[in-house]
């Protein structure tokens, strides 16, 4: 991904620069933040089987434990937005 971002800021030209920048924001956001939610959640799924609590993986995280629960439920931070929960482990 760096090495993407480094191509982008060589472009010479602004215009294309700046196309090619929000092209590649873009591919983050349709692509990439998905899949690091569902590791996210995965990852949290696998603490609360360790037996930890909300509240001691929230400390772990640097997160509040009702945010945990919104990222085990598979629930992002945004108002009125919801992912669809991974029931893949049901």
């Amino acid at each position: 991904m760096n090495e993407a971002l480094a191509d982008i800021a060589a472009v010479a030209d602004p215009v294309d620069r700046a196309k090619r920048a929000a092209a590649f924001m873009e591919t983050m956001r349709t692509e990439a933040m998905p899949q690091a939610r569902q590791i996210r959640q995965e990852a949290v799924k696998e603490l609360r089987a360790e037996g930890k609590s909300l509240a001691e993986i929230g400390s772990l995280l640097g997160l509040d434990r009702n945010r945990v629960q919104q990222i085990s439920e598979g629930r992002t931070g945004g108002k009125g937005k919801s992912a669809a929960p991974d029931n893949s482990e049901s």
